[in-house]
């Protein structure tokens, strides 16, 4: 996957939009989701990096990214 963005706009893009589209990043961004949940519910997510790597595994499979072409 690629973005092609000109110079001038570079200063502009934040990162936060495009850390879901680094897979290798999916499973530690949902796990710290999980971890940033009130107590209460965090309770039905243990153990957190289990639950994230199967929720990110079934998103994954559901939603089936397709590249970006610019």
């Amino acid at each position: 996957m690629f973005v092609q963005v000109p110079v001038v706009f570079l200063n502009q893009l934040r990162q936060r939009p495009f850390e879901w589209m680094i897979p290798g990043l999916r499973t530690e961004l949902v796990t710290a989701l999980i971890r940033s949940l009130p107590k209460a519910v965090r309770k039905s997510f243990v153990p957190a990096p289990d639950v994230a790597a199967a929720a990110v595994q079934r998103l994954t499979e559901e939603f089936d990214p397709r590249p970006m072409i610019c």
